[in-house]
């Protein structure tokens, strides 16, 4: 049902279902979190949401830090999009690449690459997340540079949304052939 009222004009409706789970002594798994944090429209109840998850225990959960990481970033909240990155122990790729979105989203593209880099492990998905936010923040340049980095590699995957991305830089920096050479 909170997924439902996230498809609705009031998401936040969302909470109330959740409060009503409580009342009725129905305990909140890691799926309810990373759902509820998507109806929290007020940085309050973000707040309430996570400190919730964490005294139950849920923030270990990837997928939970992944959604708070995300929501913060759309409030414009790095520092504490970081403090819950930092908390987790148990990050995965869509941890990390979660905090690079929210970088990039910021304007925050130096420290968005800091992070990618120091990712233990890298997939499609993060790369396509760190040219996406170099196109979108105007850094056309580092988003084909990082292209031809990552097409030296044996195991690249390149995805449509990474390829669509580097098109959009080529087509404004006036260089298809370059990035697509070798």
């Amino acid at each position: 049902m909170i997924r439902g009222f996230l498809q609705s004009p009031k998401p936040e409706k969302g909470l109330s279902v959740y409060t009503k789970m409580l009342s009725l002594g129905i305990a909140p798994n890691n799926r309810t979190f990373t759902v509820l944090v998507k109806a929290c429209v007020y940085l309050s109840l973000l707040d309430m949401v996570y400190v919730h998850a964490l005294k139950l225990g849920h923030v270990c959960d990837a997928f939970v830090t992944s959604s708070v990481i995300n929501m913060y970033a759309k409030f414009g909240l790095m520092d504490k999009a970081c403090v819950v990155s930092d908390a987790n122990l148990n990050k995965n790729v869509a941890c990390w690449t979660s905090l690079i979105s929210g970088y990039c989203r910021n304007g925050f593209v130096s420290e968005a690459r800091e992070v990618f880099d120091s990712m233990p492990d890298r997939n499609d998905v993060a790369c396509s997340a760190m040219v996406s936010g170099y196109v979108k923040n105007h850094c056309f340049n580092e988003a084909i540079g990082l292209f031809q980095e990552l097409k030296s590699f044996d195991n690249a995957k390149l995805n449509a949304s990474l390829l669509v991305s580097v098109l959009n830089a080529c087509a404004v920096t006036a260089k298809f052939n370059l990035a697509f050479e070798g």
